[in-house]
């Protein structure tokens, strides 16, 4: 069974990707939502079973040796990634976290939540924007370059981001 290393970015924009051991990518999908409509018009929400499926069939098919999680703050930094987020937006992020952390539990699966200044220092050198991190998630991951082409992809970089930022973690232990 293939040893390997998750990372999730939690959000509506968020996204899922798994390394192996070499850091090769094995999993890279976005966030499951699904669009209802509500009293004022369609909105995305998150796919709740779908997220719990997901996760449940990475397990089933690889040995998971480490979730990473980005733990999500109330308030951002001035000026750092999320500035300006309103409580709605916050509330909702939360959620999401609040979502995969559980679904994370009840499978029981190894989980670390770190926070993104930790993570982005490590990868980055400090926070460089969504932009900074999918130019970076190009550098380590090549491959996934079809995957990582938009600027809108920067949730899927995060997420590869954070399984390398545990895959790293994992082999100094």
């Amino acid at each position: 069974m293939i040893l390997i290393y998750l990372g999730i970015d939690p959000g509506l924009d968020g996204a899922l990707a798994g390394l192996d051991a070499d850091g090769k990518v094995w999993k890279l999908c976005d966030t499951p939502t699904v669009t209802v409509e509500r009293a004022r018009g369609r909105r995305r929400e998150y796919d709740v079973r779908l997220m719990a499926r997901t996760l449940q069939g990475v397990r089933d098919r690889y040995q998971v040796r480490l979730v990473v999680l980005e733990r999500v703050l109330p308030m951002p930094p001035a000026g750092g990634p999320g500035a300006g987020r309103g409580s709605v937006g916050a509330f909702a992020l939360g959620r999401s976290a609040g979502l995969w952390e559980g679904i994370i539990m009840a499978l029981g699966m190894p989980l670390e939540l770190v926070v993104p200044r930790r993570w982005q220092a490590a990868l980055l050198g400090g926070s460089r924007g969504k932009e900074g991190g999918r130019l970076r998630a190009l550098q380590l991951f090549p491959d996934a370059a079809d995957r990582l082409a938009r600027k809108k992809d920067h949730g899927r970089a995060d997420a590869l981001l954070l399984a390398e930022y545990g895959r790293r973690q994992a082999s100094r232990a």
